[in-house]
């Protein structure tokens, strides 16, 4: 059966700051339908395509979901509203780290001080990327990191003014914790349609913001089936 990859952005931070822009300016602050989101994007109809972007959008938290419909982040007004360089880059680090994959990397190699040239093969691996993904989500990764300043050209890592290790944000307990076995898990396991199946695979002990993060992946799982 073919591995298929778990969720990152199809789009690098750039152009997904860009797709935000392009809805601030349809629909300024207010909340807005699928279809609307569609055409500030510059399609016709909706397709896989513009599910792609949206889910680009929530995977960087500058998307979210309001009473049925869509409604651009405090984080992605923070960002298109910046007032000074200091709290666009803020803002741009932030975004950056919002993805669970990129939070996983950053959270890896930011004591080594770099990111490996065999990331693509890394992702593979160890991070349940498809082989026919690998190449590509490293590039987004490569990308959207140079644009938010975390890295060098030749894939040194920044440090931020505060020396933060950052932890992985979503998880509620830490993962070194979870790596070691110390902390009980659920497995729930579910027939799918066709013969296929599922499982997932939580901490035994979860909390209200921990549902929320679950539903959003679902939820762009469901944005990359094309109605």
């Amino acid at each position: 059966m073919k591995k298929r990859s778990r969720g990152f952005p199809r789009f690098n931070l750039e152009n997904t700051l860009k797709f935000a822009k392009l809805i601030r300016s349809y629909s300024g602050d207010s909340d807005i339908e699928k279809d609307l989101i569609t055409k500030a994007l510059g399609y016709k109809k909706y397709s896989g395509a513009v599910g792609n972007k949206i889910a680009s959008l929530k995977h960087f938290g500058l998307l979210e979901r309001s009473s049925g419909n869509y409604k651009l982040t405090q984080l992605s007004k923070r960002i298109i509203d910046s007032m000074s360089e200091k709290d666009f880059q803020s803002a741009l680090r932030t975004a950056f780290l919002q993805p669970e994959l990129f939070a996983e990397l950053f959270n890896k190699y930011s004591s080594e001080g770099a990111i490996p040239d065999n990331l693509p093969e890394i992702l593979n691996a160890y991070h349940e990327i498809s082989d026919n993904s690998s190449e590509y989500a490293s590039r987004i990764f490569i990308e959207s990191a140079l644009f938010a300043n975390i890295i060098h050209k030749n894939k040194r890592i920044i440090k931020s003014n505060r020396e933060e290790t950052f932890m992985d944000k979503k998880n509620s307990t830490p993962r070194e914790a979870l790596e070691q076995g110390t902390i009980e898990m659920q497995r729930f396991d579910f027939s799918l349609t066709n013969g296929k199946s599922a499982k997932i695979i939580v901490p035994g002990t979860l909390i209200k913001r921990d549902i929320q993060i679950i539903r959003k992946q679902i939820e762009t799982l469901e944005l990359q089936v094309e109605e």
